[in-house]
């Protein structure tokens, strides 16, 4: 009778330490997730903008356009660039961005 009542005591201690470690590793794992989309994050936001050698390529079009008209010369020819981003990137990085809200989020929850 004394083993039923350790194997009582013991499976109501095991499961309650187990139920703990598995909600921390949960938020443990949301945490890390959370950094992962993070850092895609990061990376894909820079395709919203320009790209600084397109601006410097734009400067040194003009400079020569410049220069060929002064000497009387034909224009070259410039790149067109748009100012927008690509609407590709921008919906990437609407996924990303959802992404993360939703991890920190759960994140969030999972601590409360």
């Amino acid at each position: 009778e004394a083993w039923k009542k350790y194997f009582e005591v013991a499976e109501t201690y095991d499961s309650g330490m187990c139920q703990a470690l598995h909600q921390q590793i949960d938020t443990v794992l949301a945490g890390l997730f959370s950094a992962v989309v993070t850092a895609f994050t990061v990376e894909s936001y820079q395709w919203l903008y320009d790209d600084s050698g397109d601006a410097t390529v734009e400067l040194l079009a003009g400079i020569a356009n410049a220069m060929a008209q002064d000497r009387g010369r034909a224009n070259v020819s410039t790149p067109d660039t748009s100012p927008m981003p690509d609407s590709q990137a921008a919906l990437i990085n609407t996924y990303w961005f959802l992404a993360l809200l939703l991890s920190l989020s759960s994140a969030f929850v999972a601590i409360l």
